[in-house]
């Protein structure tokens, strides 16, 4: 190399150029993956959500006494498609919002598994579902859905605070000149 690209306040022996393991991006961890095929589901079903209740409310004009809930499943199933296509779009570009998205999306399903499962009656007994009743039908029941929220949150710990989620989501440094001027 001649000494017009060497930089003058290098030490002698120092290497020239990084080293190539420098310059690779981190791999896409699969909690990333996993993010992604959950926010192309997630927004899916809610386009055809919105689109099922657009077409009922256009044919039933007469629906105005639930003007209030309409509204805020609208607000909810937009907002679910915006975490969604900013999860999908911010992981594949290693964006710090796509990173806070999924987790944002992380935490919609959760509250969404949380109001399916506690605050409906949909359930097929009347027990609550943190108490273990006798049965153990509701015992299992009580035990998958800790399970559950367990799993989910391990998956958005990983996706979104361990040492491979930052790594992974971190700005690429600028590379340094080597020309002297």
């Amino acid at each position: 190399m001649s000494e017009l690209h060497r930089n003058p306040y290098a030490a002698p022996a120092a290497a020239l150029e990084r080293p190539r393991a420098a310059l690779l991006p981190a791999r896409r961890p699969i909690t990333a993956w996993l993010v992604q095929l959950l926010s192309v589901v997630v927004c899916g079903l809610s386009v055809t959500g919105l689109w099922g209740l657009t077409v009922h409310l256009v044919q039933n004009p007469q629906f105005e006494w639930a003007v209030a809930p309409a509204f805020f499943e609208y607000a909810f199933r937009l907002g679910f498609v915006a975490c969604a296509v900013g999860a999908l779009v911010g992981t594949q570009r290693r964006a710090a919002y796509g990173r806070w998205s999924g987790l944002l999306l992380l935490a919609g399903v959760v509250v969404l598994i949380g109001y399916l499962k506690f605050g409906g009656h949909v359930s097929s007994s009347s027990t609550s579902y943190w108490r273990l009743a006798p049965t153990t039908d509701d015992s299992a029941e009580a035990v998958g859905i800790v399970l559950l929220f367990c799993i989910l949150a391990c998956w958005a710990y990983a996706f979104g605070f361990s040492a491979k989620a930052r790594k992974f989501f971190c700005v690429a440094p600028v590379a340094e000149s080597t020309n002297a001027r």
